[in-house]
């Protein structure tokens, strides 16, 4: 899979690994909604939470953050503002942004740091 390859690659190569405050809650939230619908075990899902929750992620927070996401989600004419806080938080800290989100990769493409994952599909 694409994101491990990246993820692996990232910490590889002692690169850091940052996001937004609220990024542990969105992750594990996807990962409860799995489980709830039968898509993952509770099994799984516990390898997952100790996996991610052991990544050496730094939560960048703040005025700034928030004042720069308004500011994107109004260029890009987004209708809520989570995806535009990761891209706030890529462009204040100049890291990249990866994305599997190819329409939001469309909608954002004239900003330097949002890259397309590699589609792992055919």
């Amino acid at each position: 899979m694409a994101a491990e390859r990246l993820l692996d690659g990232v910490l590889d190569h002692g690169q850091r690994l940052i996001g937004p405050a609220f990024l542990p809650a969105e992750v594990l939230s996807v990962v409860r909604r799995c489980v709830h619908q039968g898509v993952m075990t509770p099994g799984q899902a516990e390898v997952v939470l100790g996996s991610f929750l052991s990544l050496p992620i730094e939560s960048v927070d703040g005025r700034e953050v928030y004042e720069r996401a308004w500011r994107i989600a109004a260029d890009l004419d987004l209708p809520v503002l989570y995806d535009a806080v990761y891209l706030a938080v890529a462009a204040l800290r100049g890291a990249p942004f990866w994305t599997a989100d190819q329409a939001l990769q469309t909608r954002a493409q004239e900003l330097p740091y949002i890259q397309l994952l590699p589609s792992t599909e055919g």
